[in-house]
């Protein structure tokens, strides 16, 4: 009788040890594998924000596909197909919506240039057209260098290489044209473009 009572006494000890450390074992796993799907979730949103970062206007961004402007602006466009290869390296159509057009290539189907002459359509920093020019220049020369041309003299007023391939050009005279020369207190945004720095050297 004694012996059976030791062994029912051993086989609980053993019984309650093995559950236990069964416990011990599988709930950290538990709690790992339930941690995996948020880091993931976590990589994805910043994969995300990254993606989204750089100079646009109206939220569209150089290299863009033809279906994100139409998402963004919309399909009241009329078009202008130009198959000469000589400025862009390949022909390319020009969607002429109200107050922005934009360049889409013909062969890469992405967007080469934008340009802008109404104030709904802000740079990603907020800036658009009527704003003051002096203003804008400042905000500009705290965080970009003004680009240097290959066949200018200097800086180009109003260029400005906010990425390595990207220029974004402050028109300040009224007929749009981009080369800004005169500038006064009063002097308004009339146009800006964004567009690769290798078509402006």
């Amino acid at each position: 009788m004694k012996k059976l009572l030791s062994v029912l006494i051993i086989l609980g000890i053993l019984f309650t040890f093995g559950c236990s450390s069964s416990n011990v074992d599988s709930s950290p796993q538990m709690s790992e594998q339930g941690d995996l799907p948020e880091e993931k979730d976590t990589i994805s949103e910043t994969e995300d924000e990254l993606v989204n970062e750089g100079t646009n206007i109206a939220g569209i961004h150089l290299g863009d596909s033809q279906a994100q402007v139409l998402e963004i602006l919309g399909d009241k466009y009329t078009e202008e197909k130009f198959e000469d290869e000589g400025f862009f390296g390949e022909g390319f159509a020009m969607w002429h919506y109200e107050g922005i057009d934009v360049v889409i290539g013909l062969e890469s189907q992405k967007v080469l240039q934008i340009d802008v002459y109404a104030p709904q359509f802000t740079t990603n920093l907020g800036d658009k057209v009527g704003d003051n020019a002096n203003s804008v220049l400042e905000k500009y020369r705290s965080k970009y260098e003004e680009y240097v041309g290959a066949n200018s003299d200097g800086k180009l007023t109003g260029w400005f290489q906010t990425e390595e391939d990207t220029l974004l050009i402050f028109s300040f005279n009224e007929d749009r044209s981009r080369f800004n020369e005169e500038i006064t207190a009063d002097s308004k945004v009339e146009a800006i473009t964004l567009g690769y720095t290798y078509f402006f050297h």
